[in-house]
């Protein structure tokens, strides 16, 4: 029987950490506004990448060192919690979550910070992901110089993570249900969806009659509950109402990892659920138990040093299991380090990013030592690789069968620095901070104004600061084709962008998911969630034109125009713009039955409802599962024809003239 603890050990890894969220939103509204039929999802919605670096800023006026006391065996996380003005956030919670993700529930660990805002955790040696909430602001996952709560940690060692809360957070209160029935106690909820998770500072335990009390950001959010026995359950939040959690038991598949050409099995060999985002590792005896997403087609993959499986699973019955085996074929094993430059440097802090079919390994940390992979398919395999102050390359290699050592040499990038201060001199702190270009990515400055981007490709980039708290902006062009550049930005006042929604009859809509995209070229703007008497606000907003849309709805403009899928207008930083929207009629309800081939009932089936053929705009009503007579119900549905996309992601038409439709799936 062959042995792969210690390569799995050694192994480093892991699924992808969250990408900064400026790049995603703009890439998001590029996509909304040229795609003909699109279909986005909340699933969708929920996803992101991440940012590979972002340099840490100048912490000059951070607090002195606490004393740390960590172990061989343990690892300490430490900082502070303070506001956008640098004052400490006194009975803040700070939470890490240990990934990959375990089900059926994460390994994590909360802390609150004193009255001088400061915390202190003791975690294993592991990847974590890190954030801060309370004090009736939203959580966050940002500092001084960083867009991720990400860290990495050795044994016996002790990082620092401080964290800024930005934005006015609310209260919403919940509760988590069985697909089955009842209500589920224990449960863990915590903002983000899975296995992103984004804002990991926010969470909460379901209490005995499954309720919970959550803090999240004042505007359209996910949050996701894990439970024992159960596969993770998303909903979004948006500001009108309370939300429903359901938990669909987990689909649980047994097997064993064997080598094809002998029949023996394999001790060690990591396991993945691709499109569940699960992973487990093999006994002793070669064996393994993984739970899957009964709601999604999932692919089975086993990597060893002996070789390389995958098997595609469809959806299945929830609460069932199945028995699969894994016959290893020869695979290729990798031994990859990262050069920096015409003197080989050795690559401190990077990655490495494995394309498909070998994405689900995820996000690979790259340090000072050579990163180990088993267990990959034979033949041409695109990677992306970066390292800290390094352009980031996509390199193309060819994997043979055994061991191959392969060292890739990086360019150095072009660093592009910068302060940004406010009329009086003074640093313009924890604002926002956009680089447009090639590539767009975000950051914030750091209680000294000051920002470091040493992870932009050479060219022209417009750089754009914004802080809502001040109502404040400011742009600069600049070009690092030609070496490093140093800039000042001095911050101007800009005016918002607000205004209310309303119904045909004049009542306030609560809740609506707005996004604000200049034109006529779209580069995102930002996004506002309409408030409980229906008004939404987009501060410091520069001139000229825009456009807002809401997801897929049809709007108009004061009742003076018929409803079009986006509002445009003209905005001028001096004064603000004030837009009184109507939005078109969601009144109808739709209830959905599901059977199987034999008209059984089919509880935990997870379907997301559309509505398409309106506009260029695809609306998702919402995302929801079976009952346990296998019905669900819609509400607040616009006019139109609509369709469901199935676990398989599939979509099927809905043709009919009533309000109720009954529909088969096979599982």
């Amino acid at each position: 029987m062959l042995d792969e603890r210690n390569h799995a050990q050694r192994r480093r890894s892991r699924f992808g950490v969250a990408m900064a969220v400026s790049a995603v939103l703009s890439l998001a509204a590029l996509l909304l506004w040229n795609s003909s039929r699109s279909q986005p999802t909340q699933e969708n919605q929920e996803q992101s990448a991440a940012l590979p670096f972002t340099s840490p800023a100048d912490l000059d006026g951070a607090v002195t060192k606490p004393v740390v006391t960590s172990t061989p065996e343990t690892s300490v996380v430490f900082g502070t919690v303070q506001d956008a003005k640098g004052s400490p956030v006194a009975s803040a919670q700070v939470c890490a979550i240990r990934t990959p993700i375990t089900l059926p529930v994460p390994t994590r660990s909360c802390v609150a910070t004193g009255a001088d805002g400061q915390y202190q955790l003791t975690l294993s040696e592991a990847i974590w992901m890190l954030g801060a909430s309370g004090g009736g602001f939203a959580p966050s996952d940002v500092g001084p110089g960083r867009r991720s709560g990400r860290v990495e940690l050795k044994q016996g060692g002790a990082e620092r993570v401080d964290f800024t809360l930005l934005q006015a957070g609310r209260e919403i209160r919940g509760v988590v249900r069985d697909a089955l029935g009842g209500s589920v106690a224990g449960a863990v909820v915590v903002v983000g969806g899975h296995p992103g998770i984004k804002q990991p500072g926010a969470q909460t335990l379901s209490d005995e009659s499954g309720g919970f009390v959550l803090t999240v950001p004042m505007r359209r959010c996910g949050i996701v509950a894990y439970a024992p026995g159960y596969f993770p359950g998303t909903a979004m939040v948006d500001i009108a109402a309370d939300v429903e959690l359901v938990l669909t038991p987990e689909t649980v598949i047994r097997g064993a990892v064997v080598r094809d050409a002998d029949s023996q099995t394999v001790s060690g060999a990591l396991v993945f659920g691709r499109g569940s985002g699960t992973e487990t590792a093999t006994d002793e005896n070669g064996r393994f138990e993984l739970s899957l997403d009964p709601n999604r087609v999932s692919t089975l993959v086993a990597s060893a040093s002996a070789g390389y499986a995958a098997v595609e699973l469809r959806p299945r019955r929830a609460g069932g299991y199945d028995e699969v085996e894994l016959r290893l074929e020869s695979g290729a094993n990798l031994e990859l380090a990262l050069m920096i430059g015409p003197k080989r440097e050795t690559c401190g802090e990077g990655f490495v990013r494995f394309e498909p079919p070998l994405d689900v390994l995820g996000w690979v940390p790259v340090s000072d030592l050579p990163v180990e992979v088993h267990g990959l398919p034979l033949g041409p395999q695109l990677i992306r690789v970066g390292c800290r102050g390094t352009l980031v390359s996509e390199v193309q290699i060819e994997l043979v069968e055994g061991f191959q050592r392969l060292a890739i040499v990086l360019d150095h990038a072009p660093k592009l620095t910068g302060r940004v201060f406010v009329a009086d001199g003074s640093p313009a702190a924890m604002a926002q901070i956009s680089f447009h270009g090639e590539t767009t990515v975000g950051d914030i400055t750091s209680l000294e104004g000051k920002f470091i981007a040493d992870y932009l490709p050479p060219g022209a980039y417009e750089i754009e600061v914004r802080s809502e708290q001040r109502g404040e902006g400011a742009t600069a062009t600049v070009d690092t084709r030609d070496g490093d550049v140093d800039v000042e930005l001095q911050m101007q006042p800009w005016a918002p962008v607000r205004g209310r929604v309303v119904d045909a009859e004049g009542r306030a809509v609560v809740g609506l998911f707005l996004s604000l995209a200049e034109q006529p070229d779209p580069k995102f703007r930002g996004m506002a969630t309409s408030s409980t008497d229906g008004s939404f606000d987009f501060p410091a907003v520069r001139s000229g034109p825009l456009a807002l849309f809401a997801g897929g709805l049809l709007l108009s403009l004061g009742g003076a125009h018929e409803q079009e899928e986006r509002i445009e207008f003209v905005h001028d930083e001096a004064s603000a713009s004030a837009l009184e929207l109507i939005v078109e009629d969601r009144s109808r309800q739709v209830k959905l039955r599901v059977r199987d081939a034999a008209g059984e009932p089919l509880a935990g089936v997870r379907v997301t409802l559309i509505r398409e053929g309106v506009s260029d705009l695809d609306y998702t009503v919402g995302m929801q599962s079976a009952d346990l007579d296998g019905e669900m119900t819609f509400k607040a549905v616009p006019d139109g024809p609509l369709a469901v996309r199935w676990p398989d992601g599939s979509v099927e038409l809905l043709v009919g003239s009533g309000e109720a439709f009954n529909l088969e799936w096979s599982p």
